[in-house]
């Protein structure tokens, strides 16, 4: 399951928790380890990676009580306006990855 945590910036916001992985398990059409599967597979990754932010998105406005109906491509444009590094920073949080931990092995590759 992926961490309760919120970030907020100037006029958006993302709340990770029970909320947001039942709007993206909607979204998605399928449960959490469907969609880090999909993560990780060529032309399907984009897409479940937003669709992780977006489910975090409509959580942060439900809680906020803002009333703002939310889009894909609102949720595009959020990711864009806070970068590449805390995007990423924020999509590790998420999944209770450690700020200092290195990238997953690869399948096959050994432990030396």
């Amino acid at each position: 399951m992926t961490g309760k945590t919120i970030y907020e910036f100037e006029g958006f916001g993302f709340k990770f928790g029970m909320y947001a992985l039942a709007v993206t398990e909607k979204l998605a059409g399928t449960n959490l380890s469907g969609l880090i599967k999909r993560m990780g597979t060529e032309g399907e990754a984009t897409t479940a990676i937003l669709q992780h932010f977006y489910g975090a998105a409509v959580s942060y406005e439900k809680w906020k009580k803002t009333g703002r109906e939310l889009e894909l491509s609102d949720v595009a444009d959020m990711i864009e306006t806070i970068g590449d590094e805390e995007s990423v920073r924020i999509f590790n949080e998420s999944f209770g990855v450690p700020k200092n931990s290195e990238a997953p092995m690869e399948t096959g590759q050994k432990l030396e």
